[in-house]
């Protein structure tokens, strides 16, 4: 069970930031400076994440080898430490002044933060209920958003801010 579990953890991997890709806009110089000023908080909200990320998956991974009865507890307190992690960014990321250029796209994306954070509480609810059915349904539910939006982060040169690592 921990390991049928162990995969709806790593699906809590939330964003490291860091796309390479650009976005040009036809809106005048102050419309695209508050885009580049929204684009570098929410890059650093989702940098932060990822780094808080970082010894959870360490100590995920560390569990792989211990017996279902230990590893399922240190699973659970994982998941919920890894979806506080995404409740606490999706909050800073929703409280980000908004610019003008891309609203509809940035909204859509902050939206899509926040399923991906809901997704990652169910998780972490599935583990500590020990119950793989819900927990991989989350688990595809939140690769379905981060497909369904990776596309549009790319458009507005935030990479992979908003998708699983």
């Amino acid at each position: 069970m921990a390991f049928r579990l162990a995969g709806t953890l790593a699906a809590l991997a939330l964003a490291g930031c860091g796309g390479s890709s650009t976005h040009t806009t036809t809106a005048g110089p102050g419309a695209a400076a508050a885009e580049r000023q929204f684009i570098a908080a929410a890059k650093a909200i989702c940098a932060q994440a990822g780094e808080q990320q970082k010894p959870l998956k360490a100590r995920k991974e560390a569990l792989r080898g211990e017996p279902t009865a230990q590893a399922t507890p240190a699973f659970a307190s994982l998941a919920d430490r890894a979806a506080a992690i995404a409740r606490r960014a999706d909050a800073r990321l929703a409280a980000l002044p908004r610019p003008p250029a891309d609203a509809q796209t940035i909204a859509q994306l902050v939206h899509a933060y926040a399923l991906e954070a809901t997704d990652a509480g169910e998780i972490a609810s599935a583990v500590a209920d020990k119950d793989g059915n819900l927990g991989e349904a989350a688990s595809e539910a939140l690769a379905r958003l981060v497909r369904q939006n990776q596309a549009a982060a790319e458009r507005l040169g935030m990479g992979s801010c908003f998708a699983l690592e």
